[in-house]
Formats: structure tokens, C-alpha cells, sequence
């Protein structure tokens, strides 16, 4: 039996439970099974799950086994009065010391605000072996030297410091997978130990970079053997890069092999997207602003994000009725916004065939707050009808939406898992 059916026993109280006496009669919610339970905590708020699960212990079985389903990897704040949920936690932030680690037995990536080894010192090795991703702000030097000896099993780290800080690029890290490398300065100081780090650490898949390091030191990445390359591009960088140099040493590395796919994040007013989008590779972008940019130049785009609130901008109606961007749409497989209304979605859903996911962060803008998963189910149908003939499939869009807009929608459709849409809870912070 394999560990997720083993756990879903006990919360449904078949393994390990001590069986009432001929002469006790349980309570009749008790006859009900795990699958009865999902059913009711569909319906449910994470407070409201939490306050079932407090009732009993066996009711704090099975809604402990619900959120680690569904909500485990959601980030929780070490402090959050949601207790007991702990020890299904796999994503927890902290920025203080006190932490009961002993209550995070689930732990498998941490936030923390600043990453020193005196820190890290405290945290019980049982679980430190455990973590496999690390995301920080600020980290002291020191703590590369110990790395390996307190995460064995690292696999992801999201960090920035001063690239003067750089000696870590010359350890070897077995496991890791994924760096996220911020430098503050973007100078080329580190190229060759950049170079080694390539080289002694050949299972990294992905590396997110500022464009400066990238420009000054790229070429010293020509060894990686990337996955997807990750940049974020701000004003201050596109007021100091030429074009023509992000360009040629991007393309330079993809050329070598550096990498398969590059992901763009632009913050930025303003932006000649075709100039930095002249690549051979697939690519994604994600735009904080979007007056200014034209868009249609896209004909390569997987991923399409909207950080910031983008509907009240005539710019945004404007740059999705462009003709043009049509043709890079057809590519699209993942929309995100942080906030829009349901207006600004439906386009996608009738131009972009090989979309599957939709993310909306923080709020559904337009009343009724409820999503209509009949309704967007039928806009769907509509291209899959017209692409019928073409021999093009259509892909099912599961649509994420802020926890309100959820609760609003299941409990007036009842239903939110159509053919081709599917209406879930989008991921989020557990405070």
C-alpha cells in the first residue's frame, strides 16, 4: 500500500483506530468515509475546515488529510492561528526565531526573511533532511559553507546578495535543481566562477538571472545545459542594455544549448517587445505594464501574466483585439493575472486552443463575484467547434480563482467541472 493510501485509511479511521464496543454507538457522521467528507469540504473555507477538524481527533484526521491534498503547498506563516493543520504543512515562511519545528513535520520548503547558519542551527536535522527548496531575501556568506551539511537535499534555492558574495559558485550541490540568483551589482566579476558552477553542478535545470549579469557574463554559461532561462527585465535595464546585446548573448547561449526555453518578465511603462523577441526558442513573458507594449510580435508564447491590474488600461482591450496577437496566442498554455475582471478573460478562451490553465490571484472584478463555469464552458465549446474541421483539439482550462470567488461559485453551481472548464481554488497564503 502506498503512503497516500495508507494515510487516507487512517482518516477514515479503518488503520490504527481502536474500535468502539458492542455497547457504544458512535456517532453516524463516524459511518462516513473520506470520499463523503471532500464532498462537504469542497464548500468549505480554511477557516471553516479548520474549525470541523477541532471538533474531534478523528474529524482532525480527515481534515488534516484534505488540506494536505489540497493545500499543503499553499505558503504558511509559522504563526498562523490555523494550528492545527501543522503537520501537514510542506510550505511554511518564517522570519523569527521560537519557531516549534517539532509541530512541521511535513516540511519541505521554507521562506525565510534572512538565511544565516546560526539560524539554521536551530532547526532539527530531521527536518532540515527534509527540505528540498529554499526562497530568501538576504543570506549571509557564511551559510554557502554550510549548505550542504544542513540541506543534504536541496534542490531549489531563490536568493539575492552583492555578487561580491560569490564563492558559492564553486561547490559542487548533488541535488540541486534550481537557482534563482539576484545580484545587485551585475557586474562580471564572477564569469569564471560562473563557468565552474556549470560545470560541477551538470543536474541544474533552470537558472533565473538580472539581465546584467546575463550581458556581462553569459557567454561563461555557453556549458549549462538549461531547461528554461528566467530574466526579469526592469526600466533601469532597459535604459542601460542595448537591445542588440541582450539579443546576441541570449541567442549565442541559446545556440549552444544553454537552454530550451527563455522566460521574460517585463516591468516596465514602456518596451518594443519585437525587439527582444526576435528568438529561435519558445518563450514565455509576464508584463507588469502593459501601455506601451505590443504585444503581437509573440509568436512563440507559452505563458502570459498580468501582475499587476491591467483591465482599467485601454491598452489592454486594445492590445488583445490586435489581429496580430491572435497568431501568438495559438501557442499560449498558461494565463495568470493578479486581478481583472471576467471580460478581459474571455478572449483567451476563444484564441488561444492550447490553453490549460487560468490564474486569477487576488480578485474576480465584476459582479455577480461568483464565475459562471456553464457559461465559459460554452465560450470554450465555441473554438473547439470551429477547429473541429482543422483537426485542431481543444484543451480542457482549468480555471483558478481567489478562495471568495470559489466559495460564491460552488455554492450556486454546485457543479464547476464541465468538458472543457474546470473552476478550482487558486493556491495562496495561509496567514
Amino acid at each position: 500500500m502506498d503512503q497516500r493510501n495508507l494515510e487516507r485509511e487512517q482518516a477514515n479511521g479503518v488503520n490504527g483506530q481502536q474500535q468502539p464496543s458492542a455497547n457504544e454507538r458512535p456517532p453516524q457522521i463516524f459511518k462516513l468515509n473520506v470520499d463523503y467528507f471532500e464532498k462537504v469540504f469542497e464548500y468549505l473555507s480554511i477557516r471553516d475546515l479548520h474549525s470541523f477538524g477541532q471538533t474531534c481527533t478523528r474529524m482532525q484526521k480527515v481534515a488534516g488529510y484534505y488540506y494536505k491534498e489540497e493545500f499543503s503547498k499553499d505558503l504558511f506563516h509559522h504563526d498562523s492561528e490555523f494550528d492545527g493543520f501543522r503537520e501537514y504543512v510542506e510550505y511554511m515562511g518564517t522570519g523569527k526565531e521560537g519557531v516549534d519545528w517539532n509541530k512541521f513535520k511535513s516540511v519541505k520548503k521554507i521562506y525565510f526573511d534572512v538565511l544565516c547558519t546560526t539560524f539554521i542551527e536551530k532547526i532539527p536535522k530531521e527536518i532540515l533532511n527534509k527540505i528540498e527548496e529554499i526562497e530568501c531575501n538576504f543570506c549571509t556568506p557564511q551559510f554557502f559553507e554550510d549548505v550542504l551539511v544542513h540541506f543534504p537535499n536541496l534542490k531549489s534555492f531563490n536568493f539575492g546578495f552583492s555578487a561580491n558574495d560569490d564563492d558559492w559558485l564553486t561547490r559542487k550541490y548533488p541535488k540541486l535543481e534550481h537557482v534563482s540568483w539576484i545580484s545587485l551589482t551585475g557586474e562580471g566579476k564572477s564569469a569564471g566562477k560562473l563557468q565552474t558552477f556549470f560545470e560541477k553542478n551538470p543536474t541544474i535545470r533552470s537558472f533565473e538571472m538580472d539581465p546584467m549579469t546575463i550581458c556581462s557574463m553569459g557567454t561563461s554559461m555557453a556549458k549549462a545545459k538549461l531547461d528554461d532561462l528566467y530574466v526579469d527585465l526592469f526600466q533601469s535595464h532597459l535604459d542601460r542594455i542595448p537591445v542588440e546585446t541582450f539579443r546576441t548573448v541570449t541567442q549565442f547561449l541559446y545556440d549552444k544549448g544553454a537552454f530550451k526555453r527563455i522566460h521574460l518578465t517585463i516591468h516596465a511603462n514602456k518596451c518594443s517587445i519585437g525587439e527582444y523577441t526576435k528568438w529561435k526558442s519558445p518563450f514565455s513573458l509576464s508584463t507588469v505594464h502593459t501601455k506601451g507594449i505590443d504585444l503581437s510580435p509573440l509568436v512563440h508564447l507559452g505563458e502570459l501574466g498580468f501582475p499587476q491590474f491591467q483591465s482599467a488600461h485601454k491598452d489592454f482591450v486594445n492590445m488583445i483585439n490586435n489581429p496580430a496577437l491572435s497568431k501568438g496566442l495559438e501557442n499560449l498554455k498558461k494565463l495568470y493575472f493578479w486581478e481583472a475582471h471576467i471580460d478581459n478573460i474571455l478572449p483567451f478562451l476563444h484564441l488561444s486552443p492550447k490553453l490549460e490553465k487560468i490564474i486569477v490571484e487576488h480578485e474576480i472584478l465584476k459582479k455577480p463575484v461568483f464565475i459562471d463555469p456553464v457559461a465559459l464552458n460554452r465560450e470554450r465549446k465555441k473554438l473547439s467547434e470551429q477547429l473541429a474541421s482543422k483537426g485542431i483539439n481543444v484543451s480542457k482550462v482549468t480555471f483558478f480563482i481567489p478562495e471568495s470567488n470559489y466559495l460564491e461559485t460552488k455554492w450556486k453551481t454546485v457543479d464547476t467541472n464541465f468538458k472543457f472548464i474546470e473552476i478550482r481554488r487558486c493556491p495562496g497564503e495561509i496567514l
